[in-house]
């Protein structure tokens, strides 16, 4: 006798002991299942010699105390011939584990199985008799199988889906058979099912709940025509009967025809996969900025946003704090699917800080922090927390937000710091030690290079445990397409060294470039210097003129002002320079690495050294030596030999940004 230790519940069950009992019978052997000798009693096996209670209490008591050898079965074909020789060379065995698997001669003995698992005569009886009530032979039967329980936290709930896809996925098929009626069979395990909202929202159709226990419920199931439900051996089984054809959901808002609707026998093989290789679970993601320019950090979070829309199937909202009208340019490059909402939009509030943007209406700084700030503050909270409840993640991609996020939020929460813990900390201690304080409400605080990181663990030992590393996620197709994109400016025909970099002082230090360029042209090897063009905008623009007038530049050094797609002007580039005092991770470099580019790069914190590879994809310089930028753009010009080093370590080293590798990172966070 070959005695099965089922596993798993009912259906489960049924699966397991079928494929044990066909390939018993292929070798002559007898079976029986533990299970349906005590349980489930709704199947005509369960009162078939060798299925009694006193043959359970033999495998059980057998296999505990080592009476009866035990062999457990595993997914996949290893050791599974000796498994089968050393079963076979028993009289008595138990045979236990998910892994059994014949498929060939389950459909070989399909009919003596669906005979085992025939449901008694009572069950059939009160099934045939709820369909006579509410259908006919002209209906389309449509059985629901809504799985709750443990499918909520089961493989993170990737197969656990609410009422509103259910009925995405009804509507669809009613919507492929028109001119038919239907009836609805919700069957399932949620006991606080809101039945209402499908009697309302299906008026056309009759909606019924069999109330059934397991077994009638299978076999309301298995009677219907088609069947929708998360991938499960429940409906799976439903549709062994024969009749069912079935579409396991494995997204809420899928498109379905009726070939997507499949029978057991094509099925049964697939149904593993679902559990080996699950797709990542979706989540209701929210990104937050406090606002949405044309900065560094915007141009990052377009490319997080662009990369996981492209690689992942999670739903991707953004929250800006301020809107700025006409200075939010990068939203032309979100994907038209996501949902941008303002948690500040009333035009006095947001006045001056848009003024602000160009350098205008500095007296009144004051007077807007006084009075201004604090409703703007106040407005923030009161909206966030309201839409904060609707997200499974939120993250603060520029660490405003950490003092307005509710505590009570049970949705994860990641932050992202985008510059130098040290730099950060000299600058404004008080701000920072502030910043560092609402760090710790969150889960996850993510830094952009290991320089950062490391810094973070000397500054604030306190956040070691929630402190990741991720880089910044570029993808390298988009940008190979955009850098191909036509541009209407025949200056981009000429030779000329390139900066991409927001016309703000304090960060940027575009002096040291225009300082640096000057230097060059007074050497005789350099007369025939390209010019340098700086895209970009921003409050110092007027400061950085005048700096450039004051050497005699104006034919040199162009400011080319703001450009929305700057990759064509990379790629054609001769050399990229950044001169930057502090950073995070420069994109900018990032990109140019994406494209090939020769990089000069000031040596700042945090992020050049690590993106150009300490100096073999790139040349670092002192921050604010000019002279130390002049050489180093003489010897990468002329130096043919340093040239070719430089551009074999940036193709092998690019591959470390790559977007696929870092997204993969950032959902492990979810």
């Amino acid at each position: 006798m070959i005695f099965v230790r089922d596993k798993g519940q009912m259906c489960n069950n049924i699966l397991q002991y079928a494929h044990v009992y066909a390939w018993a019978k292929e070798n002559h052997r007898h079976s029986m299942s533990m299970r349906f000798a005590y349980k489930y009693q709704y199947f005509k096996i369960c009162n078939m010699k060798n299925h009694n209670f006193l043959m359970y209490l033999s495998g059980k008591y057998g296999a505990k105390y080592k009476i009866l050898p035990v062999i457990t079965y595993d997914l996949g074909e290893e050791g599974k011939a000796e498994k089968e020789a050393f079963t076979l060379c028993h009289k008595n065995v138990i045979i236990e584990g998910w892994g059994v698997r014949y498929y060939d001669l389950f459909l070989k003995y399909k009919q003596d199985i669906l005979e085992l698992f025939d449901f008694k005569e009572e069950i059939h009886h009160k099934i045939n008799n709820l369909l006579l009530e509410t259908s006919d032979d002209d209906t389309i039967r449509i059985g629901v199988h809504i799985r709750r329980g443990d499918y909520q936290t089961f493989f993170n709930g990737i197969y656990f889906f609410y009422d509103y896809a259910f009925m995405h996925y009804i509507k669809q098929i009613m919507n492929l058979l028109p001119g038919r009626h239907f009836s609805i069979y919700i069957c399932g395990n949620d006991p606080k099912l809101d039945r209402q909202y499908y009697i309302n929202a299906l008026p056309e159709a009759t909606v019924v709940f069999p109330d059934g226990d397991a077994g009638e419920d299978l076999c309301t199931l298995s009677k219907c025509d088609y069947i929708i439900g998360p991938p499960s051996s429940y409906s799976l089984v439903a549709t062994m009967y024969g009749k069912a054809r079935l579409h396991w959901m494995t997204s809420d808002n899928g498109l379905i025809t009726l070939e997507d609707f499949k029978d057991f026998d094509t099925l049964f093989r697939t149904f593993d996969s679902y559990w080996i290789n699950p797709p990542k679970p979706k989540r209701k993601i929210l990104f937050l900025i406090s606002r949405f320019l044309d900065g560094g950090i915007d141009t990052v979070l377009v490319e997080y946003i662009n990369n996981l829309c492209t690689l992942t199937n999670h739903q991707i909202s953004l929250g800006v704090m301020l809107k700025m009208k006409e200075f939010e340019v990068f939203a032309k490059r979100l994907p038209s699917n996501i949902n941008i909402f303002y948690l500040v939009q009333n035009n006095l509030l947001t006045w001056y800080k848009r003024r602000s943007i160009v350098g205008k209406s500095k007296g009144i700084s004051f007077l807007d922090e006084i009075f201004l700030n604090p409703i703007r503050r106040l407005t923030t909270i009161i909206r966030l927390r309201q839409q904060c409840k609707q997200f499974d993640v939120i993250i603060d991609f520029d660490s405003t937000f950490g003092s307005m996020i509710s505590k009570k939020t049970t949705a994860r929460k990641i932050c992202f710091f985008h510059f130098s813990f040290a730099t950060e900390l000299m600058r404004d201690k008080r701000h920072m030690k502030r910043r560092l304080d609402n760090m710790k409400k969150f889960d996850y605080v993510v830094t952009l290079s290991n320089a950062m990181l490391k810094e973070a663990y000397n500054i604030a030992p306190e956040l070691k445990g929630r402190l990741v590393r991720i880089y910044n996620s570029i993808n390298l197709h988009r940008i190979l397409v955009q850098a191909k994109a036509p541009v209407d400016d025949p200056r981009i025909n000429n030779n000329y060294i390139l900066a991409i970099e927001r016309l703000e002082e304090t960060q940027k230090d575009i002096t040291t470039l225009v300082e640096t360029y000057a230097m060059l042209k007074q050497k005789d090897s350099m007369k025939k210097i390209p010019p340098l063009y700086i895209i970009g905008e921003g409050k110092s623009r007027n400061d950085i003129e005048k700096h450039i007038k004051m050497h005699n530049l104006d034919n040199d050094i162009i400011l080319l002002g703001f450009i929305e797609n700057p990759y064509p002007w990379m790629a054609k580039a001769q050399l990229i320079v950044h001169s930057s005092k502090f950073e995070g991770l420069p994109t900018v470099l990032i990109e140019a690495l994406m494209l090939n580019k020769l990089i000069v790069s000031s040596d700042c914190p945090t992020g050049p050294a690590e993106i150009l590879k300490n100096g073999k994809a790139g040349i670092l310089v002192p921050v604010g030596d000019v002279e130390a930028f002049a050489n180093a753009i003489e010897h990468i010009l002329s130096d043919k030999q340093l040239q070719g080093n430089l551009l074999r370590e940036i193709k092998k080293h690019k591959k470390t940004f790559m977007a696929e590798k870092n997204i993969s990172t950032l959902e492990q966070l979810f």
